[in-house]
């Protein structure tokens, strides 16, 4: 079966050949143009000549090398769906880039990834990208972990605390809230759960958890909670991230304490 990779690799040695044909096409134009432009009758015809031969040379191995991209819209979406994911694992392993399988999301620290089957994409993090052959996402992917994150804590933090708040009142600020309530509260706006999916939320504790940050501006402290519905990565009232050396880190409450308390 052909893979992703190797028809790309196919149509790029396609267009090396075009772009070298064309690139001689380019050279031969140019002196004839400046032919014309002295009014070099000799030089006009034996630059002619040679453009007459170059073209047909040029049609000759286009034609010869030329192939279609051997997928049909049915068979890519097929393949992003089924393949992709063992294709661009084993591309990873070759080029010594971490990537974690957990469900249907890949996790190379520090980006989420999502397959898009039907966009003919990928998604990392908040943002869909088409560049989907398998050797130029391990590259971006490597690229992404040596960048700083633009994560910042503390406007997360200030953000799930505003969260926590609306959903304990003033008097109940200390007890635990099962964080898949914070999420929900902080996605309430239409079309946000889209455009800030669970998996971002779980990066984002994550992130979150090995900051050293533990205070809000206004001094409340946060710790998270267990439950023994972090048992099971599978619980839907739990959050899951996959750390930098593989391990699972399970999430599922988070309590603050007033600086009174």
């Amino acid at each position: 079966m052909t893979t992703f990779e190797q028809a790309f690799q196919g149509l790029e040695n396609q267009a090396t050949v075009m772009l070298k044909k064309t690139s001689q096409l380019a050279s031969l134009a140019k002196k004839f143009h400046k032919a014309t432009q002295d009014g070099n009758i000799q030089l006009i015809r034996k630059f002619a000549d040679q453009l007459n031969e170059a073209v047909k040379s040029a049609e000759e191995e286009i034609d010869r090398v030329i192939s279609p991209w051997p997928f049909t819209p049915e068979e890519e979406a097929n393949y992003l769906k089924v393949e992709y994911i063992s294709e661009l694992l084993d591309m990873a392993r070759q080029a010594d880039v971490k990537i974690f399988q957990d469900a249907d999301r890949l996790i190379v620290f520090p980006s989420v990834l999502q397959i898009l089957p039907s966009d003919k994409a990928v998604k990392i993090d908040r943002n869909k990208v088409a560049t989907i052959r398998p050797s130029k996402m391990v590259s971006l992917l490597k690229e992404h972990q040596t960048k700083k994150p633009k994560f910042v804590s503390e406007r997360f933090l200030e953000s799930v605390y505003k969260s926590y708040k609306m959903l304990t009142g003033k008097d109940e600020v200390g007890r635990v809230v099962a964080l898949y309530k914070i999420y929900d509260a902080l996605t309430l706006a239409p079309g946000s759960a889209q455009e800030y999916s669970k998996s971002d939320f779980a990066r984002d504790l994550y992130l979150l958890d090995r900051s050293g940050l533990l205070y809000t501006r206004s001094g409340a402290k946060y710790q998270f909670s267990g439950s023994t519905g972090t048992k099971s990565s599978n619980s839907r009232n739990t959050f899951t991230f996959v750390s930098q050396d593989g391990e699972m880190i399970i999430y599922y409450g988070i309590q603050f304490t007033e600086n009174s308390q």
